[in-house]
């Protein structure tokens, strides 16, 4: 019978034998051999090979660049990726006392704009440059943002609001914004735009055009500087408005005091306020003092008076304070005083229409 061995068994001739485990007898890997490529790439060989790359890619880059222009050109001439300046989108629109809207303005920033074409690039258009052409446009305050994207471009701006007029003998109006900036007047809609405050008192500018602050002193010899009491007088009267606006609706009187504001300047930095009706010819002045932002310490604040007067506006008549008598202001109310006198004011009773006095 045949005698096999059991799986998985070895057989004693296939056995390691002791002598094939001893060290002397193992052969170990042999040494690593550089490859012939590597031999061939000695420096001497490998720097033209990089010089020759370089040129390669560099005129790659080149030709590409040149090609990615061209593309770019071609491509600004389609009508996909050209956009009309009169179609920027204006954010908010203009407000409704400027006159013509979005059109009109467009029209006007595009005129003031030496070099300026009538098409813009979606590709590349320099949103700087943009920003800058609405910039030099007098009506414009701040430019916002400028943002681009596929066939529109969008502008934000801060509109100058006009607050105060004056006028002069040769019956020049001029518009001012509340940093007595002079705004177009061609532009503005007075109907639209509701009562403005008239500054009193002032001497013409140095120089009336539009979009820079108004100007005394020498222009020609370059003594300009800006006139302070144009500022404050601006500053007064972008308080006062929207005030007057707001308040007359709840308060009745007010509708009397806020049809014809006025502000005269009387000693440095202090101011009358004048309010009266046009058609009854009655009218109220008031002392008010520095304009908002420069009281002393410890003087009311602008708001703080406004609110006294809307008060005291409640339970008395303002027509019955009639020159010499004028309004001023304390810590403790509203007073009345009449010009030249000596005697302490007079201050209004705390209820009716009666004058009452006070030492």
């Amino acid at each position: 019978m045949e005698h096999r061995e059991a799986a998985g068994m070895a057989s004693a001739e296939a056995r390691p034998r002791d002598s094939d485990l001893d060290p002397d007898h193992v052969r170990w890997f042999a040494r690593y051999r550089t490859p012939p490529i590597i031999h061939w790439l000695t420096p001497p060989r490998l720097v033209p090979i990089l010089l020759a790359v370089a040129v390669a890619v560099s005129a790659l880059v080149v030709v590409g660049t040149q090609a990615l222009r061209s593309a770019v050109r071609w491509l600004e001439g389609r009508p996909p990726y050209r956009v009309g300046f009169r179609e920027i989108v204006l954010v908010p629109p203009p407000p409704a006392w400027y006159r013509g809207g979005s059109a009109r303005f467009l029209d006007r920033v595009l005129a003031n704009s030496p070099g300026r074409g009538e098409m813009l690039s979606v590709l590349d258009e320099d949103l700087g440059a943009l920003a800058n052409d609405f910039k030099l446009y007098s009506w414009v305050a701040r430019v916002v943002r400028v943002r681009r994207s596929y066939h529109r471009f969008e502008v934000a701006l801060e509109y100058r609001v006009p607050v105060a007029w004056a006028e002069f003998e040769d019956l020049r109006e001029i518009v001012l914004d509340r940093e007595g900036v002079i705004l177009p007047r061609e532009d503005f809609d007075w109907e639209a735009a509701g009562r403005l405050v008239k500054v009193c008192g002032l001497k013409p500018p140095q120089d009336p055009r539009p979009g820079i602050a108004w100007k005394m002193g020498d222009a020609a010899g370059g003594l300009e500087q800006a006139d302070h009491l144009v500022l404050a007088a601006s500053r007064l009267a972008a308080f006062l408005k929207p005030m007057a606006d707001r308040d007359q609706r709840e308060v009745p009187a007010l509708r009397f005091v806020a049809v014809h504001p006025a502000v005269h300047p009387s000693t440095p930095n202090w101011w009358w306020v004048q309010l009266g009706d046009e058609v009854t010819g009655d009218e109220l002045m008031i002392l008010w003092g520095e304009p908002p932002g420069a009281e002393a310490p410890g003087e009311l604040s602008a708001e703080a008076k406004w609110a006294m007067f809307r008060d005291w506006a409640r339970r008395n008549t303002p027509q019955l304070v009639k020159r010499p008598n004028y309004l001023r202001f304390s810590k403790a109310g509203i007073a009345v005083a009449r010009v030249g006198e000596s005697a302490g004011p007079r201050r209004i009773a705390s209820g009716g229409n009666r004058l009452g006095v006070s030492h």
